[in-house]
């Protein structure tokens, strides 16, 4: 292999075929697996050092970033949902700052996506907490993604506008309108799954005394769609917000 004592990390021929022989084994079962897949939380401790495999493979062959890019994703949404929350969260910035080598503004939001949700114990729960290295990586997805009108467009909006709802400064108008953009967005690309994201974070972004009503339609319209999906997750999760909202009516 040409051009490895050049690397940061000189790696021999031998150490270089590992590498990548590591990575190309796993490719197949972590892209075929899905987020909650057994498949993804064995390797999660299985392979510990796929992460610097990759890392390694890419420093010497340029070729193989893409690919490193799809790999550091699942791998860290198996230490995600292995419980590696640190090393999950350690992957995902990974993953973002390679996402910025390609200028490719759908990778740079997938690699946002996770590093917004990591933390949050799933796609459905939230952190009570302000994240402002998050919301800016969001806000640089969301000026990336530009004029599109995607679903992932649709999630983007979503998170940020969750990621915003314990800011320090007042952010209800811009909550608001991210949040409705997201739900309106989601409505004409008519995908069940991504308008549930939408509903639910919106149910969150918008979270005041004054509009009990409209969080009540919210939850409701979340629990249905949930059916719909078969995702019991989500069912869970909107009513629980059901159940809140209820409370404060009384």
């Amino acid at each position: 292999v040409t051009g490895v004592q050049t690397c940061a990390l000189p790696i021999c021929e031998r150490h270089f075929t590992h590498y990548v022989g590591l990575a190309e084994r796993a490719e197949p079962a972590v892209l075929r697996a899905g987020r909650d897949d057994p498949i993804l939380r064995r390797l999660a401790t299985e392979l510990p050092n796929l992460r610097a495999a990759l890392e390694r493979a890419a420093a010497i062959d340029p070729e193989a970033a893409a690919k490193r890019f799809d790999l550091l994703l699942a791998l860290g949404d198996a230490q995600w949902w292995a419980g590696h929350v640190s090393e999950a969260s350690a992957t995902f910035q990974a993953a973002t700052s390679l996402s910025r080598q390609f200028q490719d503004p759908d990778r740079l939001a997938e690699a946002a996506l996770r590093v917004g949700e990591v933390g949050y114990g799933g796609a459905y729960m939230e952190a009570w907490s302000y994240d402002p290295v998050k919301v800016e990586l969001l806000d640089e997805a969301l000026a990336a993604l530009g004029d599109q009108h995607t679903l992932l467009k649709v999630r983007v909006l979503a998170r940020l506008a969750a990621a915003l709802y314990l800011s320090p400064f007042d952010s209800l108008a811009r909550r608001d309108s991210l949040s409705r953009s997201s739900v309106q967005l989601a409505r004409r690309l008519a995908d069940g799954p991504t308008l549930a994201y939408a509903l639910h974070a919106r149910h969150l972004a918008v979270w005041d005394p004054d509009n009990v009503e409209e969080r009540v339609a919210l939850s409701g319209e979340i629990i249905g769609l949930a059916r719909q999906c078969g995702d019991v997750t989500l069912e869970i999760t909107g009513h629980v917000w059901r159940m809140a909202d209820l409370f404060e009516i009384g």
